[in-house]
Formats: structure tokens, C-alpha cells, sequence
């Protein structure tokens, strides 16, 4: 620190800071150190000796400020109001002097010293300043520095001095007025020629209510410069600036949109690039468009409500701060002034909106929906007075407190009409019950009850005198009325009678008393009875008996019907052909004439009727006879008794005609076979017409006859043999044969056997006649026995060997034949037969040793006593077979090879 010293007396001590500037304070154009001392007091100028610029464009246009700071300090003698004032003095660049065009400055005021800093006027020279001093003195904004920089490349230094006076100077000042210099040094760099810039996309987007992003792209030809500064300004607000990215784009985000509504702004959004040393500033403008805001509505749940409760008023807010507004639906409604009024039980939804305006979308609603509970509602209702029974109706009157109608029930000696008005219906007590059920806004309320006595009433009855009758007169009914309403009762004594409907019936001639009551009841006392007499006469009387139609005889007994006009019971008597029942039918006891007499003798009550005849006739009645179908008969069935009814019950004749007879007795007896016809008849009589024959046909068959039999004079025989049958029983006719298998009957009963093979079976019939059957035995059987076959002897071989023998020769053949023990020697019993066959290459062969002469021929040897057959052998080659045949049927044969 240097002091500059006043011999008269030390001045209040000031210091003065350049915030942003370097600043120096120097005397008589030395430099000097920092801090300066005027007066004795002391100026301190806290700042730095010099403030590098950077790198600017050659021509370029630099702007600084000083931003002078005044701080008190030290031993202070103030003056109070004093102002210190800086004013530029002769520049320099480079060393040269140049002229304020090139570096300029602009004159700063510090001051007035306000009242807030010590005034010292003593000259002690005390430290009126304190720790910490007074708030310090700036010159609010007002210095500032401008510096066109050379077109010629390379580095610079700027020196601005400034000469500061106080003032109003005091007594001692003349060291510091006009004698005291703050300077200021500024280098900086002037680059080589730069490029020329592009700024273009230059524009910004926010939202209403919040902050925006701006956005400018630097280019330099098609080259995006990247790591370049570019400040941004809204409207005419600097707001920023922000580095470019690789692709040349700077972006400054968080903007203060200035309170903009939203919309789009043309030109608004301003970026300058300031340049470098590569690169020239650019500046360009761009739109800045503010959407607009979101919003939110803040609406609490609302609590349920009874139904009664007073209107609510809905509060919600929008995060914008717009007002909301709302709806409702349910059982509520929304006034004119926003509340919200409960129309019903059940439930409300109160729904707030918020349609945005120009800046501010339309926010989500939101639906609050509350419960509407039923509200409690009381029944007022005061006491009833006591009646009398037959008081007229009345109309009872309570009211709700919900304003509901009230309904009334009653019980007891009372009802209620449909238009709402009591009626006493007897004595006793009534009791009226007011009841509110609620609805859909209410609770039932409870009920209340009143009840009141309803005391007996009097009552007379009113009975009209009765006129005389005639017995017979129709019933009548009675009347009399009571005052009370109340039926009337009756009750007779003398030649009537009462019914249990209440009609007076005449019972007989006399007098008659009808008395009326009415006993009361619960609710009338009882009234006097009255009583009327009439006299009864006597009444004339009718018969009434239709005409009876005429009948026929056989007719089912009837019941007369006749009435008399008195309702008395009629007799009835009858003569002709009829008689009359105990039980008074009529039965018709034959053909003829009937008549019915109908007569009423009167009673005490009636005069006698006069008598009614009424006469029919009675026809004869027909007749039939029931006879059943007769079944068919065989001749030899026993006799019997044919049975037939007439429907008059009168006895059936009987006759017959065809292969039968009637004997006297009725029975019938078969004399045939064939046809019987009987017939059944009635011939009726006074009271019945002769029936309809009935003729009952059927037929007769022949008779089986005994059982025939048949005996055989043998069981068996040999082919030719006669054999005898014997033939007996039966009844007539003769006797026939009959013959199957193997033999023939003649008609003499002789059998032929035809066969020494099969069987034979015969039966005898005997045939009969008209009235028999034919019937045949049962059959016999005779048994044929075959002929004996002995050979053939040799030459022959027999037993499947081949006999050998040369074609064309003649083979004798020999056998025998035998029936039992009797050899047979006619030839024309035998014959032969050979046929070709399939030689066997395996059956074994042997020669024909000896042969015969001569053609074929067969014949009986006596002497040797056999049959002889010479078979004269085919011609041709090969195997045959050679046949003996019998006459019954027995074969033999033996089998040859022809070489």
C-alpha cells in the first residue's frame, strides 16, 4: 500500500475494483501498485493487471466492461455525498497511441457515499470503517470497453487509462482531483482469415408453462463445424448458448419460454456464432413454437350422502390453474351455481373436466361417485276421539316428515273405503294404523297407531200388516227392516210354516202369526219384535192325469202318474184286462181293454177332486223261439231231446224230416246217414201271436265199421310162390286186397311173389255201405327168399380173375340154381348180359383151359344137372363182363380178357 498524505487534515480512505477489467492505478502515467492512498485516506483498486480477449477475426469488434467497484477501507475521514467519476484518457495499442475509434471507453460514476458509510469530520483519523466495512459501491453497469481489432494477423495489447475525480472535492482534495489514473490492460489475438459460416434449422420447441430447447445447426460450406460456441437469444433476452455436436447441431435445453402462450413465433429465436480464428460469426434467426401444456385434475373422493342431505359443492383443481367444471350422472343434479343436489337413493358420479384453452390441452376427467343412502322419515299422527256405532265415515289425516303420503290400515270394528275415509262397521274398538313405506329416497317410517272405542247402537223394526191367503196360495217371503241394517229374522206359529230361506209357506187353512225379531249384536241393541196375523182359507183342488197309451200284451208293468193340483197323493183303481199292485203298478193280464180311474178326496186344507178315467188297449204280443244250431251226428249216435223256448213262455212243438225220426217223446233218433231238418214251433194263443218257424238242419255221417283182420297161409316164399290170406271182422260189405313190393294179390285174396328181393306187404278192406265206412286191415308183411346161385363152375374162374381167352371163341359156362332144396331147370328163368369194362391191370389172369363149339346157346344139363351157357366171346380185344340174371332178381358174374 502507498499513502499519498495531506498535510491539513486525512480524507475518508475509498477503494475502487474494476470486477471484470484489468485494472492497475498508476500516477503521473507510472503504474502503480494496487492500492492507492488519497489524502491519507486509501483507494484500492482490487483487480487484475491485465484480461486476455482470446482470438478474434481480423477487423473484429471487441466488447469488455470495467464494472468499477468503490469499497470503504481503512482509517476513514468521510465525506458523505461525495461521487467519484472515471473518464477515459489517451489509449494505446501496441504501445502506439491511438484514438478512442479504435480503443474506447465509456466515463463510469461511483457514488453518491451513502449515509451507511462512516462521515469522520473529527480528523482522528479513526477506523470508522469496521470489520466487515459498509456494502460497497459499483457503477451499476455503466463502463465499458470497445476495441476494433486490426485486420493484420498476430497478437496486440490494449491500454485504457483512466482518470478518476472526486466530488464534490473538499478542503485537501487537489492530490486526487485530476491527479490520480486506473488503467486497464486488454490483449488479444487476430487470427488468420476465417471461413465463412452458415447458421440455418435455427429454431426452438417448448411447451406452454415450461422451458423449451433451442436448436441451430453451423455450417461452414457442406462442412458441420463442431466444438463452436453458439449463444441463443429469445426475442431479445440472451438465454444461453450451447457447444455444436459432430453434426454441427447446437442444442440449448431448459429455455425460459418468457411467459409465451402457445403458438408459433416467426423469428424469435436468434443464434450468432461469434467466429475464430478459422471461421467467421454468423447470426440467424428462426420460429420458436410453444405447444401446448398438459394437465392434470386433482379431485378427491367425495363421501357418501343420505338422501335430505343439503347440496354439495364439488372442488377440484387443474394443474394448468384453469377452472374445472363438472357433470353429474345418477341420482343427483348439478345447479346453475355447481352444487350438486341428491335427487335420489342409489348413487351420484360427479365427473370434472377441464377443455383447455389456447395453451393447455384438455385434461383427463375424473368421476368421483358417491353412495345416496335412504334418508329416516317420522309419521305425525294425533289421537282419535270415541264414536258411535252409525256415526257417518270420517276421513283421518297424519303426515310424513319426508313430505310422502301417508296410507292408513285399520283393524277392528272399522274398514277403510279407497277414497281414504274410516267407516264404523260395528261397536268396539278401531284401530287405524299410519304407515309411510319410504320409496327410493326414504326409509319406511315407523308406523303409528291409534285407537278409539266405537260404543252399541239403537235400532227398530218396521213390519207391514199381512193380507188374508187361500191354502194354496204360492209361498211368499216376509219383509221388515231393521234401522240398524241388520237382517231381519222371522219366526211362525199356526197353519204355516217358515223356511229355512226365509219364504212363508201356507201348511193348511187356519190362521197364521209371523212375528219378526231383530236381536242385535255386537254392535245394536236388540229391537222390539212385531208380529202380523193373517187368516188361511180353504183351496180347491185338481186332478191332472194324461191319456195312457195303448199296450201289448207282455208289456213290462207301469206306474200311473197323476197329480193333484194340491200336491195330495192321487189313488188309482183299474178294471178290465189289468189288475193293480199293492205297490200301485198296473200289470197287463191279458189282450183286451184297461181302465185306470185317478181320484184326490179332499183334507182339512183341500176340497175333494174330481175323479180322471183314463182306458187303452192291450194287443197280443208276438212271439219267438230261440233254438241253437244243432251239431252234426254219426250214424249209430244215441237218440236225444232237441230244446226250444218261446219268448211268451208257451210251449215249442217239435218235427223232423231227412235221415231221422221224432218219437213220441220228443227224442230224436238217426235212421241214416245223410240230412235231419227239425223244426220248432208256437201257435200261440189269446195274448200271443203264433211264433216264426225255426228250422234247425245238420248232418249225419257214416258209421266206422269193426276192425278188419288178415292172416298170411306163410310168412315167406320164393319168386312164384302163391300164398293164400284169410280176411274177417267188419260189419258188411266185401272184402278187397291190396298188394305192395315184391308180389301181386288177386281178388280171390291169392299172392304171387314177383321177386326173390324187397318185401311184400297186403291188406284187406271191407267196404261197407250207405250208413259204414270201407275199413282196411292192418298190413301183413311176407318176406321174398332169393334163389340159391351155385357156380360159376371151370372153366370158369371166379372171385375178380381175369379170364383169358381168345376173341371169337365159345366159353361154357356153368351153375346151378336152387329155391331151398328145389333145384330149378327152365331156362327161360335165366338170361344173360356182358358188357366192356375198364380192364385192372392189377387183378390177377388165368387161361380158359377148355372151350366149347358153336354159337351161344343155353341149356339145362340133366345129366349133369346144371344150367350150361356157351358164350360165344366178342371178337375185339379187351376186358368184359358177364352177367347170369334170374328170374327173382339173383345175378352172378365173372369178368374175361379177350387177347
Amino acid at each position: 500500500m502507498i499513502s499519498i498524505l495531506n498535510e491539513r487534515r486525512p480524507r475518508r480512505a475509498f477503494a475502487l475494483l474494476a470486477g471484470v477489467t484489468a485494472l492497475s492505478l498508476s500516477l503521473g502515467g507510472v503504474a502503480l501498485a494496487d492500492n492507492v492512498g488519497i489524502d491519507a485516506d486509501t483507494l484500492t483498486a482490487n483487480a487484475d493487471s491485465a484480461k486476455a480477449l482470446g482470438t478474434v477475426a481480423p477487423g473484429a469488434t471487441l466488447t469488455t466492461d470495467a464494472s468499477f467497484v468503490l469499497t470503504c477501507s481503512g482509517k476513514n475521514h468521510v465525506d458523505l455525498g461525495q461521487t467519484v467519476t472515471l473518464t477515459q484518457g489517451t489509449p494505446t495499442l501496441n504501445g502506439a497511441t491511438v484514438g478512442t475509434d479504435v480503443v474506447g471507453a465509456t466515463t463510469a460514476t461511483i457514488g453518491p457515499i451513502p449515509s451507511s458509510w462512516p462521515d469522520d469530520t473529527s480528523g482522528s483519523g479513526q477506523d470508522n470503517c469496521g470489520t466487515p466495512g459498509p456494502a460497497p459501491l459499483n457503477d451499476n453497469g455503466n463502463s465499458s470497453v470497445t476495441i476494433k481489432a486490426p485486420t493484420t494477423p498476430g497478437s496486440y495489447t490494449a491500454v485504457v487509462v483512466w482518470r478518476y475525480t472526486v466530488s464534490p472535492s473538499g478542503s485537501g482534495d487537489s492530490n486526487a482531483i485530476g491527479g490520480s489514473n486506473v488503467q486497464a490492460t486488454y490483449t488479444f489475438t487476430v487470427s488468420n482469415p476465417i471461413s465463412p459460416t452458415t447458421l440455418s434449422a435455427v429454431g426452438g420447441t417448448g411447451t406452454y408453462g415450461g422451458t423449451g430447447t433451442l436448436t441451430a445447426t453451423l455450417t461452414s460450406g457442406t462442412t458441420a463445424l463442431a466444438g463452436k460456441s453458439v449463444t441463443f437469444k429469445v426475442g431479445t433476452t440472451n438465454v444461453g448458448s450451447a457447444m455444436t455436436g459432430t453434426d454441427g447441431i447446437a442444442t440449448l435445453s431448459n429455455v425460459d419460454l418468457g411467459g409465451r402462450t402457445a403458438g408459433t413465433y416467426p423469428g424469435v429465436v436468434s443464434a450468432g456464432f461469434a467466429g475464430d480464428s478459422s471461421y467467421g460469426s454468423q447470426t440467424a434467426t428462426g420460429a420458436l413454437v410453444v405447444t401446448k401444456a398438459d394437465q392434470t385434475i386433482t379431485f378427491a373422493a367425495l363421501p357418501d350422502k343420505t338422501i335430505g342431505d343439503a347440496p354439495v359443492t364439488p372442488s377440484a383443481t387443474a394443474s394448468s390453474g384453469l377452472p374445472v367444471s363438472f357433470a353429474v350422472t345418477g341420482n343427483c343434479s348439478l345447479g346453475n351455481d355447481g352444487t350438486v343436489s341428491l335427487t335420489g337413493v342409489g348413487a351420484c358420479t360427479v365427473t370434472a373436466s377441464q377443455a383447455g384453452n389456447g395453451d393447455v390441452n384438455p385434461a383427463q376427467s375424473v368421476s368421483r361417485t358417491f353412495g345416496i343412502t335412504k334418508a329416516d322419515q317420522t309419521i305425525s299422527f294425533a289421537a282419535l276421539p270415541d264414536k258411535t256405532f252409525g256415526d257417518g265415515a270420517f276421513t283421518v289425516s297424519a303426515s310424513a316428515s319426508s313430505g310422502l303420503p301417508v296410507t292408513f290400515a285399520v283393524t277392528g270394528a272399522c274398514s277403510l273405503g279407497s277414497d281414504g275415509t274410516v267407516t264404523l262397521t260395528g261397536a268396539g274398538d278401531c284401530t287405524v294404523t299410519a304407515s309411510q313405506t319410504g320409496n327410493d329416497q326414504f326409509n319406511a317410517a315407523p308406523v303409528v297407531v291409534r285407537t278409539f272405542a266405537i260404543a252399541k247402537a239403537a235400532q227398530t223394526i218396521s213390519f207391514a200388516a199381512l193380507p188374508d191367503k187361500t191354502f194354496g196360495d204360492g209361498a211368499f217371503t216376509v219383509s221388515a227392516s231393521a234401522s240398524s241394517g241388520l237382517p231381519v229374522t222371522f219366526a211362525v206359529t199356526g197353519a204355516c210354516s217358515l223356511g229355512s230361506d226365509g219364504t212363508v209357506t201356507l201348511t193348511g187353512a187356519g190362521q197364521c202369526a209371523v212375528t219378526a225379531s231383530q236381536t242385535g249384536n255386537g254392535d245394536y241393541n236388540p229391537a222390539s219384535d212385531v208380529t202380523r196375523t193373517f187368516t188361511i182359507a180353504k183351496a180347491d183342488q185338481t186332478i191332472t192325469f194324461a191319456a195312457l197309451p195303448d199296450k201289448t200284451f207282455g208289456n213290462a208293468p207301469f206306474a200311473p202318474s197323476a197329480s193333484a193340483s194340491s200336491g195330495l197323493p192321487v189313488t188309482f183303481a183299474v178294471t178290465g184286462a189289468c189288475s193293480l199292485g199293492s205297490d200301485g203298478t198296473v200289470t197287463l193280464t191279458g189282450a183286451g181293454q184297461c181302465a185306470v180311474t185317478a181320484s184326490q178326496t179332499g183334507n182339512g186344507d183341500y176340497n175333494p177332486a174330481s175323479d180322471v178315467t183314463r182306458t187303452f188297449t192291450i194287443a197280443k204280443a208276438d212271439q219267438t223261439i230261440t233254438f241253437a244250431a244243432l251239431p252234426d251226428k254219426t250214424f249209430g249216435n244215441a237218440p236225444f231231446a232237441p230244446s226250444a223256448s218261446a219268448s211268451s213262455g208257451l210251449p215249442v212243438t217239435f218235427a223232423a224230416v231227412g235221415a231221422c225220426s221224432l218219437g213220441s217223446d220228443g227224442t230224436v233218433t238217426l235212421t241214416g246217414a245223410g240230412q235231419c231238418a227239425v223244426t220248432a214251433s208256437q201257435a200261440g194263443n189269446g195274448d200271443y201271436n203264433p211264433a216264426t218257424d225255426v228250422t234247425r238242419t245238420f248232418t249225419i255221417a257214416k258209421a266206422d265199421q269193426d276192425p278188419v283182420t288178415l292172416s298170411a297161409s306163410r310168412p315167406s316164399g320164393f319168386f312164384g310162390d302163391l300164398i293164400s290170406l284169410t280176411a274177417a271182422g267188419g260189419n258188411v260189405g266185401g272184402f278187397t286186397y291190396a298188394a305192395s313190393g315184391s308180389c301181386t294179390v288177386d281178388a280171390s285174396g291169392i299172392v304171387k311173389i314177383t321177386s326173390g328181393t324187397g318185401t311184400c306187404s297186403v291188406t284187406a278192406t271191407r267196404a261197407g255201405d250207405g250208413n259204414y265206412n270201407p275199413r282196411t286191415s292192418a298190413a301183413v308183411i311176407i318176406t321174398p327168399t332169393p334163389w340159391t346161385t351155385l357156380g360159376f363152375y371151370q372153366p370158369v374162374d371166379m372171385g375178380g380173375v381175369l379170364n383169358s381167352a381168345k376173341g371169337g371163341s365159345t366159353v361154357p359156362v356153368k351153375f346151378e340154381l336152387f329155391a331151398g332144396t328145389r333145384e330149378l331147370t327152365d331156362t327161360a328163368q335165366v338170361s344173360f348180359s356182358y358188357a366192356k369194362i375198364n380192364c385192372d391191370g392189377t387183378a390177377p389172369t388165368d387161361d380158359v383151359e377148355t372151350l366149347a363149339t358153336g354159337n351161344t346157346v343155353l341149356r339145362y344139363d340133366t345129366t349133369a344137372g346144371q344150367f350150361v351157357y356157351n358164350w360165344k366171346l366178342p371178337t375185339g380185344a379187351g376186358c368184359y363182363r358177364l352177367t347170369m340174371k334170374a328170374a327173382d332178381g339173383t345175378s352172378k358174374s365173372a369178368d374175361f380178357r379177350l387177347k
